[in-house]
């Protein structure tokens, strides 16, 4: 992780990029040197052009190609908002980028609650019950996320797993929300808000419990990275036992 710091009593935008962060931007070290140890790579409303990654992006593409994972994050500073479209990163993103400047605002604002795809009522990640309606009732208890990025739709054969119920893409479908992917040998989820927190401090604040926040990024990660757990049948051999 690297935390981008401002220094007290700095305005925004008017700060000496000295006094951002602890060390420079380790971009040769993570995306040439270390990228292909890496399990997964988490790009959480991040900008990507003061910290001499744009000549790297590629990297992060043919990294999930060759079996990598990735995980995108909303946030006004990522996908079409972040300058993200047109980039190599669009080539493995399983949703198509606003731009603006040239499309309609990239962002959205207002509060929504995400509403499971036909896909998503009963995907790995998206599960929280393998009941179909014990589960679409969990989501609905879920409480309303704030904000989102825009998508004009679906791209490279994504799928969507949780749509916005007022928002449609550029065909006049729900617009996706959670959508995932499968570039080559690896894998791509997007979360088009930076919202998510909600379901867990929010919920646990009105009284509920962050059970299903966690279960929801457990079940992301793990799908991700093809974790074994996810297999819905486990054989395993017992010693001594021969076959007849």
């Amino acid at each position: 992780s690297f935390f981008i710091l401002i220094k007290a009593g700095s305005t925004l935008g008017i700060v000496d990029s000295k006094e951002t962060s602890l060390i420079p931007f380790p971009a040769d070290e993570l995306f040439v040197n270390e990228l292909g140890g890496f399990d997964l790579v988490v790009l959480q409303d991040f900008n990507y052009g003061p910290f001499s990654t744009p000549q790297h992006l590629f990297r992060i593409r043919d990294y999930v190609k060759k079996g990598g994972a990735l995980l995108m994050l909303g946030g006004r500073l990522a996908f079409g908002a972040g300058g993200y479209s047109g980039t190599e990163i669009e080539e493995i993103l399983p949703v198509k980028m606003q731009r603006p400047g040239f499309d309609d605002d990239a962002l959205d604002t207002t509060k929504f609650k995400a509403a499971l795809s036909k896909t998503g009522a009963t995907h790995t990640i998206t599960r929280l019950s393998y009941n179909p309606t014990e589960n679409e009732k969990l989501w609905s208890s879920l409480p309303a996320l704030e904000g989102v990025n825009k998508f004009k739709g679906l791209a490279n054969k994504g799928t969507s797993l949780a749509n916005h119920p007022v928002l449609k893409d550029a065909n006049g479908n729900p617009m996706p929300v959670i959508a995932i992917n499968e570039p080559d040998e690896g894998r791509v989820a997007v979360v088009g808000t930076d919202s998510m927190w909600r379901w867990k401090l929010e919920h646990v604040g009105k009284g509920g419990d962050d059970r299903h926040y966690d279960q929801i990024v457990s079940n992301m990660v793990k799908w991700l990275i093809k974790d074994p757990e996810l297999d819905l049948m486990k054989v395993t051999p017992s010693s001594g036992v021969r076959a007849l």
